[in-house]
């Protein structure tokens, strides 16, 4: 009820804005609610100084621009790779059926890093951004006695080890270096595919992100904390510890196991 409660309440913010505004100038709330959402990640509202330092924000805002579109300085690098993070994200939108105005996105953010108020609450935006999701028609999900037996099969091969929790992993490579806290932040690079072997999800090899740990899937957080720097795992994740029942719109089908071969390159400390 609380879910449902919320999920009203932000649509009715994300319209009450756009009437509230129409009257003055024609408001991009898509844009706007993944301003909100995601403002509270960045660089310009996490790292202390930056948005009272205006040069350092015009250049990360420059360089966020230019990753978004498609090194100079620290602050410009640090945009244009958060940038280029964000537009994957994008890309997985515009699978879902939503497409993000990368310009009106832009101008949003640079307005709430410049001190402005962020339109709606990071709840309530991101409650808004998924009622804009088409997912009425959702793929099939592979039967749950499929899955288990997978995972069983899986789990009698020599080298896979299961966790008290049902993560199965493997290690490919072991690492040397340390390894990621929960609230530290994991460099990695990885492909995730299904049982089958379809791909759903890769980095590429030289194109790492950054995965906060407390705001990933319980099975990758479990993974990574296991590993260490320099380190290649494969992660056999249930359901029950990624996406349920419920999956990922049409990229995640419902009760899914999902498979991640990662690999470790860093760990970012949060400061």
């Amino acid at each position: 009820m609380n879910a449902l409660r919320r999920y009203l309440t932000a649509v009715l913010v994300g319209l009450a804005a756009v009437a509230a505004t129409s009257a003055q100038e024609r408001v991009d709330t898509v844009a706007e609610a993944f301003a909100s959402m995601w403002s509270h990640y960045l660089t310009p509202l996490t790292s202390p100084g930056m948005a009272s330092d205006s040069e350092r924000l015009r250049n990360y805002t420059d360089g966020f621009r230019k990753g978004l579109r498609d090194s100079i300085n620290e602050t410009y690098v640090q945009g244009y790779y958060e940038g280029v993070q964000l537009a994957a994200r994008l890309r997985t939108l515009h699978g879902l059926g939503l497409d993000v105005d990368a310009r009106n996105l832009t101008t949003a953010l640079a307005r709430i890093f410049a001190g402005g108020k962020p339109m709606m609450a990071p709840l309530d935006a991101e409650a808004y951004i998924t009622s804009l999701i088409d997912v009425e028609v959702r793929p099939q999900g592979p039967s749950a006695e499929e899955q288990q037996a997978f995972l069983d099969e899986v789990a009698s091969r020599s080298g896979v080890e299961r966790t008290p929790s049902g993560l199965l992993f493997e290690i490919v490579q072991p690492g040397t270096g340390e390894s990621p806290g929960h609230y530290d932040t994991a460099l990695v690079s990885y492909t995730g595919t299904f049982t089958d072997g379809r791909e759903f999800d890769s980095t590429g090899a030289d194109t790492p992100i950054e995965l906060p740990l407390d705001g990933v899937v319980d099975g990758m957080a479990e993974g990574l904390k296991k590993m260490r720097k320099g380190g290649t795992y494969r992660l056999f994740i249930p359901p029950a510890l990624a996406y349920g029942s419920e999956g990922v719109g049409d990229v995640i089908p419902p009760g899914a196991v999902i498979i991640f071969e990662v690999t470790l390159v860093d760990v970012i400390h949060k400061k």
